[in-house]
């Protein structure tokens, strides 16, 4: 009796606020973000094996790397790693517990010479990281085979299919408004493919043409009428697969924005006629730190943002409302290399061609700097070989929450590509959330928006 009591009150409480509605200003709102980001510790995971394909009966050997978020440093909130081998339906076939130590777990694991051919994932996580529905959690994919003197039976020949999906920059399809439209299309398998999209209108009038390219990724720019009704007609495989797919009729109910990157970066406020008054705020963030807050210009709805100072990567643009919600998201692309600091590395001992034999460097900032570190050590052609190192893969799985469902060799290309990297981040850089008081000390809770498929 008395704990239904308490929840009684507490849900009243919380409703009066919303009742009060109390507006705060750009000051506030800017320091309950910083308290946000820097009380929200996070971990990730980065599984490496011996090699990618396995035979039944066969050992894995594997290592497994944690690193902190927002910061890549050492951390100490786990002690012990759960590894998991699970099939593709999720069902865990084996377990391990190991031990951390040095930011590392290592260990064996032995393959079942009855086990099914096909592909598998192994995990690595924590206590603490189930906390975050395994958005950091590591699934490293592997094919396990039987031995060769086993005829293998082949899987029944799948239906070719194709998904289309269309991600507009603000989150929601505009009328009115000179919008950038991404677009991703994958196979049944969930790879890039090339498919080719005529944009119609009701009267079957072609407004947009495009292909999506070999990467799947594309962009185009639509200024929608009010209640017109927008269809993309899909083709792939030269006509052998098509696809219509209606989009949902353009809005101007929502607030949004719209941002051009160039030697500036210029961000356009579009609001509803109702809210044309209301004082709206752009917070950004980048790495886990906040970057700047500005209020938007009561008239022009219009910020022009110096990147000089911005460091290099992607920024996260938050649009707050005066209630200190959050109510839009847009990942940016930050080409900047005068935040870059580069140090002065010396080998002092040089490293020895034997395997496994340590060398010694020194590096020299040359001035003070105040920062936590993170040394990555990789092969000088590495970039030839179309693979992430771990570094660059962690630091993209902290700021996209684990939403990237490329293969690596084609975010590989993509990272090579400017252009086609914004497309990658419209597609993957906004998420669909219920707006949250920013002053309450509750976390964020929201999920990767899927846009809109078929």
């Amino acid at each position: 009796m008395f704990n239904k009591t308490i929840a009684v009150v507490t849900i009243f409480l919380f409703l009066q606020k919303n009742v009060i509605a109390q507006q705060y200003s750009l000051t506030a709102i800017k320091e309950a973000f910083g308290k946000r980001l820097e009380n929200t510790p996070k971990e990730l995971s980065y599984v490496h094996t011996d090699r990618e394909v396995y035979i039944a009966g066969e050992e894995i050997l594997f290592k497994v790397y944690f690193v902190s978020y927002p910061l890549v440093d050492t951390i100490a909130i786990s002690k012990v790693c759960y590894f998991y081998l699970c099939n593709n339906d999720g069902k865990v076939l084996q377990t391990q517990v190991l031990k951390i130590k040095d930011k590392s777990s290592y260990g064996v694991l032995p393959i079942s010479k009855t086990i099914a051919n096909g592909d598998y994932y192994l995990v690595a996580t924590t206590m603490w990281m189930q906390n975050f529905n395994n958005s950091t959690s590591h699934f490293k994919k592997i094919n396990i085979v039987k031995p060769v003197t086993e005829k293998p039976q082949l899987p029944p020949a799948k239906q070719k299919d194709m998904e289309v999906g269309f991600f507009p920059e603000s989150g929601n399809f505009l009328n009115g408004v000179d919008q950038k439209i991404g677009v991703r299309s994958l196979n049944e398998d969930g790879e890039s493919i090339d498919v080719f999209v005529n944009i119609k209108n009701s009267k079957g009038a072609i407004v947009q043409t495009f292909n999506t390219g070999v990467l799947g990724l594309v962009s185009f720019n639509l200024v929608a009428a009010d209640n017109e009704m927008y269809t993309a007609e899909c083709t792939y495989e030269s006509g052998k697969i098509t696809k219509n797919i209606n989009l949902p009729l353009p809005t101007n109910s929502v607030p949004s924005l719209t941002v051009n990157n160039q030697k500036k970066i210029f961000i356009q406020l579009n609001l509803p006629e109702t809210k044309t008054k209301d004082p709206y705020y752009i917070i950004a963030s980048s790495n886990g730190a906040l970057i700047f807050a500005e209020e938007f210009d009561a008239v022009s709805k219009l910020l022009a943002i110096n990147k000089t100072n911005i460091p290099g990567g992607i920024l996260n643009l938050n649009l707050v409302n005066s209630k200190a919600e959050i109510v839009a998201q847009r990942f940016l692309w930050i080409e900047n290399n005068n935040s870059v600091i580069q140090p002065k590395i010396t080998f002092t001992k040089n490293i020895n061609k034997k395997k496994r034999e340590k060398g010694e460097a020194s590096i020299d900032f040359l001035k003070n700097v105040n920062a936590n570190m993170s040394v990555s050590i990789s092969r000088k052609n590495l970039s030839d070989t179309g693979q992430l190192t771990i570094f660059q893969y962690t630091q993209l799985l902290a700021t996209l929450g684990n939403s990237i469902d490329f293969n690596k060799t084609s975010l590989q290309q993509i990272l090579n590509d400017k252009n086609i990297f914004d497309d990658f981040l419209v597609v993957n850089g906004w998420r669909k959330f219920t707006p949250i008081d920013l002053l309450v000390d509750e976390p964020l809770s929201f999920t990767n928006e899927n846009g809109i498929y078929v």
